[in-house]
């Protein structure tokens, strides 16, 4: 699209506003079109593969190879998302028949930034919105950032769980501790304990394998529980961590409402390849 046609004033300042957020999505639409590009084309037959037209673009051999075999299997279209250095690549496999048919890369590189940045903006959005909402009490962290906080203060303990049995072996391990480390009132105790048991249970409830460390940083006690599961998707973010009884699989229930009522602050890192939870408790030494 030429931009250049469109008039000096913003879509949402047409005499119909609803009308005027319509054309402002169409042709932020169009952009996202116009910056998709064909990385490359090629025919493939009688066990070649073929480039057509333009200076081919280098594509793995064997991941070719495998698309293509897929296809011919089932004779129906393939498709993969492939990065090859800074660019991503949606590549589709078109069979035409036993053993011949067309392969398109399409560069998505421009696409995958702007989907990148909205969901940039959004957790953003979701950051501040929850920290209001939990009276600074619940911090939606950054992977790096929860790597750093997981590096500070002093190691105390921590273990792999493998199965939720082993919980109750956690629970005396650290109640031993903190007994030994200061005296503390018993519906304290209890609280963090509660806490960090609804912790584990909740990493348990989305994967099969738990990670825990118990850390200690000036007058603060860390708990640390991480997964592997899918983690929390972005659009479940606000009613996992702020609706009671709210659940994504039947398993957060009233989990971040009672950790956030026992433990002063709490930090989550989620993501697609697991969920980090740190339980955060100042405690009064005499």
């Amino acid at each position: 699209m030429d931009t250049k046609s469109l008039p000096g004033v913003p879509l949402t300042e047409c005499g119909n506003p609803i009308q005027g957020a319509k054309l402002e999505a169409k042709w932020e639409k169009a952009q996202l079109l116009n910056h998709l590009r064909v990385g490359q084309i090629w025919t493939y037959g009688q066990g070649r593969v073929q480039p057509v037209g333009k200076e081919p673009v280098f594509f793995p051999r064997f991941f070719l190879y495998d698309l293509i075999e897929r296809a011919d299997r089932d004779q129906s279209p393939q498709r993969e998302l492939l990065v090859l250095g800074q660019h991503w690549y949606d590549v589709h496999c078109l069979p035409q028949g036993p053993g011949q048919g067309s392969l398109l890369a399409i560069d998505v590189t421009y696409v995958r930034e702007h989907e990148r940045q909205n969901q940039q903006r959004e957790r953003a959005i979701y950051r501040d919105v929850i920290i209001a909402a939990t009276q600074g009490r619940l911090h939606l962290i950054t992977e790096s950032a929860m790597g750093h906080l997981m590096q500070a203060g002093d190691w105390v303990m921590g273990d792999e769980l493998h199965e939720p049995a082993q919980m109750s072996q956690v629970r005396q391990a650290v109640q031993a501790w903190l007994s030994s480390w200061v005296a503390l009132p018993r519906a304290q105790m209890y609280g963090i304990v509660l806490a960090y048991t609804e912790a584990m249970a909740n990493g348990f409830k989305h994967a099969r394998q738990v990670s825990y460390q118990l850390r200690v940083d000036g007058d603060k006690v860390r708990f640390f529980v991480s997964d592997h599961g899918s983690g929390i998707t972005l659009e479940e973010l606000p009613k996992a961590t702020l609706l009671d009884h709210y659940s994504t699989k039947d398993s957060h229930g009233s989990g971040f409402t009672i950790m956030l009522t026992k433990m002063d602050r709490l930090y989550l890192y989620t993501g697609g390849h697991g969920t980090v939870i740190l339980l955060e408790k100042k405690i009064e030494i005499a």
